[in-house]
């Protein structure tokens, strides 16, 4: 074996031939143009290829002894797939050529007596193919590694972005029963399951003002019950000086600790946070934490997330201390709403507070069903007598040209006018779904949607039938139905009392609950009397005949 590297041209060549006067011409041919390495045999380039030699082209003649070309270049591709590979033969055997071309799967196959341009071109071109295939193999793996970058860079941004998303609903969840807890126990103790999971707190606590003394606390979320209200002089001052205070690790957080029950945590690298919190100007609760370096989630995102648990908690606090308050403003505020949409439609005088009457007058009389007396609860009747105001709020959705039409609705303006059930449940529900631990709300939007559908399933606008409507609303829809009849309308005049209760009546079972229909009928009496109590003082012109 002889080796002939040119230092300009990095391309080398392995040339195998048997005739040694041709590999001395090819050497002097290539010399300056290509890095040479010949071998006389087949035997001696696979010696050569085996000792770590990896040529850019080879160029192997077919006819040897020992191993011809086409195996020689088939044990060549086992070793080294990527180095194309030429055949030089003396022979215009087609045989010869496919079999080289076949398990060879040389690059090309040339025949002797071959010009030195026709080999250079040759093995030029197998050179530029096989740095083409390096460069795109190159580029694949360019590609894979940064596939592989890339593929790490998503799971590590989908890690953050589901802890994060898992913080938010976290967050979300603790609003959600902040506004739904009942007692300063549960508000406290969701504050302080919020502060460990959400910022990272090793302990937590809420001290509430009792009573006009900023200096009387009790603690609440440390124990199963609330420790009895003391006097507390650091606390004081923290809400005296309005804003949030920070001791580090000593004989302060420790004694603190050690009074709150806290004597357990790990208290080496940890800090105590006092955040006051207040109703208006008044001292309302201090928020005790005690915390240590965080880590996962940045700093800027877990106090941002503290802000909100803090906001959430002195909203949850001020309610609660409201509560007597937050219950009548409420009863108000539904009631409001409820007139506003009553207001567009000023036919029906206090006919709110008719059917808030005759709710209770039926619901309370089903309480003696034996089925549905398990349904209608202390509960059931307060929220169907809260909720039932809202039954029409959907006609603030409908266009006065139609709602207030003194004629007769067209085809037309009676399935607009229709939509109002639909336009009020669709608002409720966007409200309980805000609000879900306020269950009237559920209800309200119950009645909304179905107090227009009939037992018998003619009703709108889902056309429900029988007990697949909301008992609440079928509730309603009788009540609401016998006040239409016993009160002056634009459209008609008030039907006496024994004619309103004959037609309920032979509506039963078709537009009306059999079972509501029995209760009515038991209690039709004190329909009379609260239809009385509370008539219309305000006569309505007879202009209109309705059609809706």
């Amino acid at each position: 074996m002889h080796q002939q590297v040119s230092e300009m041209n990095p391309v080398t060549v392995l040339m195998v031939d048997d005739e040694p006067l041709l590999l001395s011409a090819i050497q002097r041919q290539f010399r300056g143009r290509y890095g040479l390495i010949v071998a006389h045999s087949a035997a001696e380039a696979l010696k050569t290829i085996g000792s770590g030699c990896v040529p850019d082209v080879i160029v192997s003649d077919y006819d040897m002894p020992e191993m011809n070309g086409v195996e020689f270049l088939n044990r060549v591709r086992a070793a080294l797939p990527e180095v194309p590979r030429i055949m030089l033969t003396g022979r215009a055997d087609l045989g010869v050529a496919m079999n080289a071309l076949n398990e060879g799967q040389i690059f090309r196959f040339l025949q002797k007596p071959c010009s030195r341009e026709t080999l250079i071109a040759a093995i030029d071109a197998a050179t530029e193919v096989a740095r083409l295939r390096r460069a795109e193999q190159a580029l694949q793996a360019q590609l894979a590694a940064r596939n592989v970058e890339l593929e790490l860079l998503n799971r590590e941004l989908d890690l953050r972005v589901q802890a994060r998303t898992d913080s938010l609903r976290a967050l979300s969840r603790l609003v959600t029963n902040l506004n739904g807890a009942a007692s300063l126990a549960e508000i406290a103790g969701f504050a302080v399951q919020g502060a460990v999971d959400l910022a990272g707190a090793i302990r937590a606590g809420v001290w509430v003002v009792e009573g006009p003394s900023s200096a009387l606390f009790a603690l609440y979320g440390v124990a199963t019950a609330p420790h009895q209200p003391a006097e507390s002089p650091a606390l004081a001052r923290v809400l005296a000086q309005g804003q949030e205070v920070q001791e580090s690790a000593g004989d302060a957080v420790r004694r603190h600790c050690e009074a709150w029950g806290w004597g357990d945590a790990e208290l080496e690298s940890a800090s105590l946070r006092l955040i006051p919190m207040y109703d208006a100007e008044r001292p309302l609760a201090v928020l005790a934490l005690l915390v240590e370096q965080p880590s996962g989630d940045s700093p800027a995102a877990i106090e941002g997330l503290l802000q909100t648990l803090v906001d959430a908690l002195r909203m949850a606090l001020v309610r609660q201390r409201r509560g007597d308050q937050r219950d009548a403003a409420q009863g108000a505020v539904t009631m409001a709403l409820a007139t506003l949409a009553e207001y567009r439609d000023p036919e029906t005088g206090q006919h709110l507070l008719r059917l808030q009457q005759y709710c209770r007058l039926l619901a309370e009389q089903l309480t003696l069903h034996p089925s549905y007396g398990v349904q209608v609860t202390e509960a059931f009747i307060a929220d169907l007598v809260r909720s039932s105001p809202l039954h029409d709020i959907g006609k603030v959705g409908i266009p006065d040209h139609i709602l207030l039409k003194p004629g007769r609705h067209t085809q037309q303006e009676t399935t607009t006018m229709r939509q109002h059930a639909r336009i009020g449940g669709d608002t409720l529900r966007a409200v309980f779904e805000a609000n879900a631990n306020q269950e009237f709300l559920q209800m309200a939007m119950d009645i909304a949607y179905h107090h227009h559908e009939r037992w018998d399933g003619t009703g709108y606008p889902f056309g429900l039938s029988g007990e697949s409507i909301p008992l609440s609303a079928r509730i309603l829809a009788l009540a609401d139905v016998y006040d239409a009849l016993t009160t002056k309308r634009v459209y008609k005049p008030a039907f006496p009392h024994a004619r309103a209760v004959g037609l309920i009546v032979a509506g039963s079972g078709t537009h009306f609950d059999p079972v509501v229909v029995a209760a009515f009928q038991a209690v039709e009496a004190a329909f009379e009397c609260t239809a009385e109590a509370l008539a219309d003082a305000v006569d309505l012109p007879e202009v209109r005949v309705e059609g809706e």
